[in-house]
């Protein structure tokens, strides 16, 4: 399924955000909701100006509306509620 977001919206991809312990253990991120997650941009609507395809993005998880595609669950959000471009 192909999205195109409309607008000033913004398709992303949530980054995995793992931690490695000295001996290989992978720890899985504890962030709860409503806290700032890093994000990969994978298309956005005709009207925005900031954010291109591929930026890694830092935003909040919570102001967005959860899209699940074949791939995984995805966001879509306003390009206005994205913090900041990494």
């Amino acid at each position: 399924m192909i999205i195109k977001p409309l607008k000033k919206n913004v398709l992303l991809a949530e980054l995995a955000i793992n931690k490695v312990t000295e001996s290989g253990i992978i720890i899985e991120s504890n962030q709860g909701v409503g806290e700032s997650k890093k994000a990969k941009v994978l298309a956005v609507g005709p009207d925005c100006t900031e954010v291109v395809v591929d930026d890694i993005v830092l935003l909040d998880w919570s102001k967005g509306k959860v899209v699940t595609l074949k791939e995984g669950q995805r966001i879509m959000i306003s390009e206005n509620d994205i913090a900041a471009i990494l």
